[in-house]
């Protein structure tokens, strides 16, 4: 199907004295999470997803839904980069 923009929803936060910018987006869509992890997928919504950004995203819903968390690890102003989030020690 490919990204409709209306499906990404953006926060912004700011910490309390405003010097750590926070921003979290919720993704829910019919695709497949393989689609959503391919190249250019989110690029449509550039402008909304800072390098940096968690998405929690909802995919292949009508069908079996999948959970997964991502970050954005690149964006040039035109392409959006995304990793699936990992946690590591340290």
């Amino acid at each position: 199907m490919g990204h409709q923009v209306y499906n990404l929803s953006v926060e912004e936060k700011s910490s309390y004295d405003g010097a750590v910018k926070y921003t979290k987006a919720y993704l829910v869509t019919p695709d497949a999470a393989a689609t959503v992890e391919g190249a250019g997928y989110l690029n449509a919504s550039v402008a909304r997803l800072p390098k940096g950004t968690r998405i929690e995203a909802v995919m292949a819903v009508g069908g079996t839904p999948v959970a997964k968390n991502y970050v954005v690890t690149a964006n040039n102003g035109t392409a959006v980069t995304i990793a699936l989030q990992a946690t590591a020690a340290g």
